[in-house]
């Protein structure tokens, strides 16, 4: 049945598409000393979307417009007044003059920073993070993107298949949706290396939210929303072309970019392109395992967008293909498949997926609005570790309709819909194969009021009715009251669910020789979260800034657990018995104490606990208890010079035990607290940009990562057991330029 849906989805993301998602256009411009200038790097976001961009160096934006209209759109910007417009229509012509103030204007005070922002209007709390930002480091893949930031954690995995995760709330990223311009993205198989196999090049913003999210989206946000906003096709003013390459000292190679095209007055079009490849193998450890695995990647994505007065259209395909390889120096994949004398792995994927977006709008009732998302994605990885054999294929489809009206007034917003999801699944491991297929229907309602500008509530409920686990309700409440101008107090509270997936989410702890073990047939994950956030924005002596405290607690009804600690010979999966949970409190503090001079502190601390079956509840392993972050940024006039440097701390994590070992192959119970440095230096030409950077600058790395290296098809090899960097210092030069 997925087959058939698969088949015929790529023609519905075509007609769908060819209805179109609206998009928004507009200039904004400052009014100071009776004169009106352009205002390049201006925030512009819609009150309760997820989508947000920035104004190019003429002042203009494009934004995709919601599927539901009327919508409240915010613009602000350095040390102007900020305004909001009510959008009735997609053709409505947008021109926004700022003036230079800092009182409240119909009670909309939102962040003024370029490159990370936070509002006091959304009712979600939601990190806007703009391409300034993606700018202050390398940022080649989206696991990179958030290394200057505290929002997310970004960590390791393994000594030698290069896996990276993200941690958000303390809690894996697998529990975190990640979206695309509004559609489920990295999911599934794409789990894996999924992260690395989004150029930050691609990006143009990020919008980061904590929580349950929206049921508009879908049911498995369950401790937040990563939204990614793409470059648009249409947005020529931006430039027709871009180019970026970068090289670091240990051989590894990137080039990516895009090019726009316009066709005519209504048609479009955008070919985004990457390329990535490793050219040395590399042993800073010596023994005599590579540092990093070589890699061959190209990937192609083309979007359309087709406008007219009352449609525009998107819709796209994107083709990757990868080829990765590592292990011991000596290993040639070539020759040495599931085969001695040298340890080895190899992940083949081959990915290609399609989408389209539409929304319907009513001129004479500009309130009500129907908006319609599809996408459809066969992902299939092909690989060995050492003598395991792993093969998977996913091939999956989506569907997510929406109705929006309002109940009199536009302070009444209500929205419902239908979804569909399949999922196909074919993993084998060795001797063992793990199919299933997942159907999922769905249908959610949502209510949004707001009171007096200070006052929000969004409501959602949604059941999803899965043919494996049977009918499973999703709550969701999100709050927002504005304590003052400068001051918001937000609240929110849900439920959610996800279908894990065995070996494509859990990789690294198969480079080791633990024996596998399915203890039962893996149920469907479920937690529910709840969370408090308090945002205070100041202006002290002329200088800007802003603190944020949130706390967020999460708890699973079920859980898939990955048991390391039973024994060190053994990776055991089975259902949680018992409890598991996650507590989690940031402390952000953002200040501008000169002109073009940002410091940014970030403090969080972790409670992570889950209950295993032979150790009871304890500290689940690899996560830091506590975090720090100082960023500390500076731009020359007409930013010709750009000077970025960050210090990551990570606090002590528990390390699995490995009593059983020899005592020459043992491990301590808790890692060492350490410090990461990097930075980077940008120079602008005419011609474009030259940055030079380096990342954990400081060489930290941890010590003997691999146990037992000496002898990889023994019984003790394990090269999973990672809680700090492995390749030590990186050094990189890039050149990137618009034309």
């Amino acid at each position: 049945m997925i087959s058939k849906i698969l088949t015929s989805l790529p023609a519905l993301c075509f007609a769908l598409a060819m209805h179109g998602q609206s998009n928004i256009q507009g200039v904004v411009s400052g009014m100071e000393d009776n004169e009106s200038t352009p205002l390049p790097g201006a925030s512009v976001y819609w009150v309760n979307q997820s989508g947000g961009t920035t104004t190019d160096e003429s002042g203009r934006f494009t934004l995709s417009a919601p599927a539901n209209l009327p919508e409240r759109l915010v613009v602000s910007y350095v040390g102007f007044q900020n305004d909001t417009i009510l959008v009735h229509d997609v053709g409505q012509s947008i021109t926004v003059t700022l003036s230079a103030a800092v009182t409240l204007r119909e009670a909309e005070v939102v962040s003024r920073q370029k490159a990370v922002s936070m509002s006091t209007m959304e009712t979600v709390n939601t990190v806007h993070l703009s391409r300034e930002h993606l700018q202050k480091a390398a940022c080649c893949n989206l696991s990179e993107s958030f290394e200057t930031d505290a929002s997310i954690d970004v960590v390791e995995n393994d000594a030698v298949a290069g896996t990276r995760k993200i941690l958000m709330l303390g809690l894996d990223g697998t529990y975190s949706q990640i979206l695309f311009e509004g559609i489920p993205l990295i999911r599934g198989l794409q789990s894996t290396y999924g992260l690395t196999y989004i150029p930050g090049t691609w990006i143009e913003s990020i919008q980061v939210s904590k929580g349950a999210g929206s049921v508009v989206n879908g049911f498995e946000s369950m401790t937040g929303q990563i939204n990614l906003e793409y470059w648009k096709p249409e947005n020529h003013d931006q430039g027709r072309a871009f180019f970026n390459a970068y090289a670091n000292h240990m051989g590894r190679l990137e080039g990516n970019g895009y090019l726009r095209q316009k066709i005519n007055d209504k048609w479009s079009t955008m070919l985004l392109a990457h390329g990535r490849t490793s050219l040395m193998r590399i042993n800073n450890n010596d023994n005599g395992f590579m540092d990093m695995p070589m890699d061959n990647e190209i990937q192609v994505l083309n979007r359309w967008k087709y406008q007219s007065t009352r449609r525009e259209s998107v819709f796209g395909v994107r083709f990757l293909t990868d080829d990765k390889f590592g292990g011991q120096v000596q290993f040639d994949p070539r020759t040495n498949r599931l085969d001695q004398p040298w340890y080895g792995m190899q992940v083949r994927t081959r990915l290609i997926s399609g989408f389209g977006k539409s929304g319907f709008l009513f001129p004479e009732t500009p309130w009500k609005s129907i908006g319609l998302q599809a996408s459809a994605t066969y992902h299939e990885q092909d690989a060995f570790f050492g003598l395991r054999d792993y093969q998977a294929a996913h091939t999956s489809a989506y569907f997510n309709g929406i109705y929006q009206t309002m109940i009199g007034t536009t302070d009444h917003v209500v929205k419902g819909g239908v979804s569909f999801r399949g999922d196909d699944y074919r993993e084998s491991f060795t001797d063992s194969t793990f199919n299933r297929t997942e159907i999922i229907p769905g249908a959610f309602a949502e209510y949004a009021w707001t009171h007096n500008e200070k006052f929000s509530l969004v409501a959602g409920l949604r059941a999803d009715f899965h043919n494996l686990f049977g009918t499973i309700v999703s709550p969701r409440l999100h709050t927002k009251y504005n304590l003052g101008p400068l001051s918001v107090l937000r609240f929110s509270g849900g439920r959610g669910f996800r279908s894990p997936v065995l070996f494509a989410e859990n990789i690294s702890p198969l480079v080791s020789s633990r024996q596998v073990t399915v203890v039962e047939t893996p149920r469907a994950e479920v937690s529910w979260n709840t969370g408090v956030s308090f945002l205070q924005k100041f202006t002290l002596a002329g200088m800007e800034g802003h603190v944020n405290i949130d706390y967020f607690y999460t708890f699973f009804e079920n859980q898939l657990i990955i048991d390391m600690d039973e024994s060190a010979r053994q990776l055991i999966f089975y259902n949680l018995d018992g409890q598991s949970y996650s507590h989690a409190v940031q402390v952000d503090f953002l200040i501008e104490p000169v002109e073009r001079f940002e410091v940014k502190l970030a403090y969080k601390h972790y409670e992570v606990k889950t209950t295993y079956r032979s150790q009871g509840l304890i500290d689940r392993p690899f996560v830091p208890q506590d975090r720090a972050l100082i960023n500390l940024a500076y731009n020359t006039r007409h930013d010709i010079w750009k000077f970025d440097i960050t210090t990551n701390w990570f606090g002590s994590a528990r390390i699995p035990s490995t009593a059983e070992n020899p005592v020459e192959h043992q491990r301590r119970t808790s890692s060492p607290s350490f410090f990461m440095l990097s930075g980077q230096i940008t120079r602008t030409f005419k011609f474009g940009e030259i940055y030079l950077g380096g990342e954990n600058l400081n060489n930290f790395r941890q010590p003997n990562p691999i146990i037992d290296p000496q002898n990889p098809f023994g019984d003790i090899f394990d090269a999973s057991m990672i809680w700090g960097p492995i390749a030590g210092a990186i050094v990189y030069i890039g050149f990137r330029t618009t034309f």
